[in-house]
């Protein structure tokens, strides 16, 4: 849950020497043919839609914070 005043999540970037090692991973992911698979997106947006399920009330109380937006609202605009 997001508080005001609470501990703000910390920004972490990605090492420059990282990169090249996650873009071969990436790339080898894609040239493997297991992104095109229907099943593949399929499963990929079921567990799309358990992340915001699952955090329904992180997202509320982001909009809160961040956005002044009132629960109601968000989830009648954003989960609906």
């Amino acid at each position: 849950m997001v508080t005001k005043g609470g501990p703000q999540p910390t920004l972490a970037y990605t090492p420059i020497d990282d990169i090249p090692k996650i873009r071969e991973r990436l790339q080898a992911g894609f040239n493997s043919g297991k992104l095109r698979s229907i099943e593949y997106r399929k499963n990929q947006l079921l567990q799309l839609a358990y992340l915001v399920q699952e955090n329904s009330k992180r997202f509320e109380d982001a909009s809160r914070v961040d956005l002044g937006r009132p629960a109601v609202e968000t989830r009648v605009s954003e989960f609906n």
